[in-house]
């Protein structure tokens, strides 16, 4: 419920007339499946649109494809390792902008990040490019 009572908010700076996008970055599994998957349920039905991308090889795809919204095709997207996010960074940037040519205005952006596996160093350097983007 932090995306929903916490994040996209107005106190937050969630405004009703922009669609609100959360990007879930992950490089393993969540500790309780069921809880992750009914905040996300429940995220969703407040209109948050979830794009979900694992990172490595100790992901749970059916957990993550549950995560993100339909067609999950689209909105799950699959680095092999942290090395390999920006091959994908277009196609995130695709599916929140819906253009590659023209930038729609979206302020709520949330990241999460779950960094179990990752080193300190990736997390801060592209949670860096990820806020200037």
């Amino acid at each position: 419920m932090l995306l929903v009572s916490q994040m996209f908010t107005l106190l937050a700076g969630d405004r009703a007339d922009v669609a609100n996008f959360a990007v879930l970055i992950t490089d393993g599994a969540s500790d309780n499946s069921l809880m992750t998957i009914s905040e996300a349920f429940h995220a969703k039905r407040s209109n948050i649109h979830f794009i979900v991308v694992g990172v490595g090889k100790l992901i749970n795809d059916g957990e993550l494809f549950t995560l993100a919204n339909y067609p999950y095709t689209v909105n799950y997207l699959f680095a092999a390792d942290p090395n390999d996010l920006s091959n994908i960074t277009v196609s995130a940037l695709d599916l929140v902008c819906n253009s590659k040519s023209f930038i729609i205005e979206i302020l709520s952006i949330c990241l999460m990040l779950s960094s179990s596996h990752m080193s300190p160093n990736w997390l801060n350097s592209d949670y860096i490019n990820v806020k200037i983007f």
